[in-house]
């Protein structure tokens, strides 16, 4: 069993015990068993598929945040944090 048949695993794993994973992780995993466990070939992955652009795990849009918005973010986290 290779690393990503092992990881692949472990997001079986925590699904099944309801536990939180990442929608793109799961995606990745979606992916990878598709092109039989080999990363190169998901990133030559051509297919017509409607996940292909989350493929790599990654959210392939991100936002563009305003400086007063990460201000406000950056604020909540450090108080979040605190209250921990």
């Amino acid at each position: 069993m290779n690393k990503q048949e092992k990881n692949y695993e472990e997001v079986l794993r925590k699904l099944k015990n309801n536990e939180k994973v990442s929608v793109y992780k799961v995606i990745r995993n979606y992916c990878l068993e598709c092109q039989g466990f080999q990363e190169a070939e998901v990133k030559r992955c051509e297919m017509s598929c409607v996940l292909h652009k989350f493929r790599m795990g990654k959210n392939p849009f991100p936002r563009k945040l305003s400086e007063e918005t990460k201000i406000k973010l950056r604020e909540r986290l450090t108080k979040m944090r605190k209250n921990k």
